[in-house]
């Protein structure tokens, strides 16, 4: 049985080298963001990934939506990743977001910020352009921004000035990463340290990138620890057999070659996936026979799944 691994290693995308001049590439960006949004076509010396989301989100995008207080506490309580790895985040980054005048951004996998942590006087300015909890920043919303960028591509980002597509964003640099849960393989949040352009560093972004990886790195540690306390709860029935969690991935198995995880359980089910109905079994056909998927019982979060007779 294959293990769960985090992703391979992600390339970055740093928006400067050191030694550049913040104030100076802005000015150079300026007229490359002025064409873009007059409706000229992308020059070659936009960076590779802004490209593309200029492509993706032409102009401003559209209205960012704004949680009511209640549905934000909501997220909040039920986002199960955030709560473990909440802790780890602040302890990395909060200290240079100090040091440096940036802020540190925390938003669920759907874009909506959760948390804004950081220096007061970068807070008020950040809310100024609607920078503030309960927002939701994908591409759609606000245009190319260092979090709806994110999550598109899935590879750590620092968008500088006028890589941003809103004019107000212009004065800020912000520098992101994704957080992909091992377990289901779904964005789980995403990361950012966003401030003042003229604090633009690569050395940010690598900080941030390897952030991200060690709460990833975190999350397959617990899931670990479930397949094992799964394994451990489970009498291993006689016979070929796979026994998933929830989220389809395997805690162990017999007479299977298996993968980490069962997008197609057994590869039985005809391209979807197998699940319990109410009851202990389920039976359901696919190309290549039955199989037959019961419950672990109470106080089980598991399921076998079986060829069948």
């Amino acid at each position: 049985m294959t293990p769960v691994r985090t992703p391979a290693a992600q390339s970055l995308q740093a928006a400067l080298g050191a030694g550049v001049d913040p104030l100076g590439y802005a000015r150079q960006l300026l007229p490359l963001h002025r064409a873009w949004s007059e409706g000229a076509r992308i020059r070659s010396e936009v960076r590779p990934v802004i490209a593309r989301s200029w492509k993706r989100a032409p102009g401003r995008g559209g209205e960012s939506r704004l949680l009511p207080e209640d549905e934000l506490a909501a997220r909040r309580r039920g986002n199960q990743e955030m709560s473990i790895l909440g802790q780890l985040l602040g302890d990395r980054l909060l200290p240079l977001a100090g040091q440096a005048e940036n802020q540190l951004v925390i938003t669920d996998g759907e874009g909506y910020i959760l948390s804004v942590r950081g220096p007061r006087a970068v807070r008020r300015q950040s809310d100024g352009i609607g920078f503030i909890p309960g927002a939701r920043w994908r591409e759609a919303d606000v245009g190319t921004n260092g979090i709806g960028t994110v999550m598109v591509d899935r590879i750590p980002i620092q968008v500088f000035g006028p890589e941003h597509a809103r004019e107000e964003q212009h004065a800020w640099v912000c520098t992101s990463a994704p957080i992909v849960n091992p377990a289901t393989g779904a964005l789980a949040a995403t990361v950012t340290l966003a401030g003042s352009f003229r604090t633009a560093h690569p050395h940010t972004l690598a900080l941030v990138s390897a952030t991200a990886r060690e709460a990833e790195g975190e999350l397959l540690r617990l899931h670990q620890l479930e397949l094992d306390e799964l394994r451990s709860a489970v009498d291993g029935p006689g016979g070929r057999y796979v026994l998933v969690d929830g989220h389809l991935a395997v805690a162990a198995s017999r007479g299977f070659d298996c993968p980490a995880r069962l997008p197609v359980p057994g590869g039985a089910a005809g391209g979807q996936r197998l699940g319990t109905r109410s009851g202990r079994h389920a039976r359901r056909t696919g190309p290549r026979g039955m199989v037959t998927a019961s419950r672990c019982g109470a106080g089980s979060a598991g399921t076998v799944l079986r060829p069948g007779a």
